[in-house]
């Protein structure tokens, strides 16, 4: 005979709150620097010191800044650009092929002029 035994599961912890470390001030700095100068930029490190967060802060403190966090399904090419179009609000619909998605997408982060402040801005998490 066998008993049923239910185990009580501790209820999950808060996650605390965005913290403005050192290496989190890095990281925005380096995102401020490419919006301001209309660059391109890469961050890496090792996991968790805080690369995801401090995108996900800045990209939350900024207007026209996108954030997207892609994954092993949107590692080909059409669930990327799918990805990116619905973080960049009402660009995909269902009938789209890759070449206009990624045509419009193109055109709404390009429809600032230099002088336009602040600079749309697409970060792209795990890329």
């Amino acid at each position: 005979m066998t008993d049923v035994v239910k185990l009580n599961t501790a209820p999950a912890e808060a996650k605390a709150g965005f913290c403005m470390t050192p290496t989190a001030q890095l990281i925005t700095d380096v995102l401020a620097t490419c919006r301001d100068c209309g660059w391109i930029g890469v961050i890496a490190g090792n996991p968790g010191v805080g690369k995801t967060s401090a995108a996900t802060d800045f990209a939350q403190s900024n207007p026209d800044v996108y954030f997207c966090r892609m994954t092993r399904t949107a590692a080909r090419l059409q669930p990327g650009l799918v990805r990116i179009g619905a973080v960049l609000s009402g660009i995909v619909q269902p009938t789209m092929g890759a070449n206009a998605v990624q045509d419009e997408i193109i055109h709404r982060l390009d429809s600032s002029t230099l002088s336009d402040y602040p600079r749309k801005m697409l970060v792209i998490d795990e890329a």
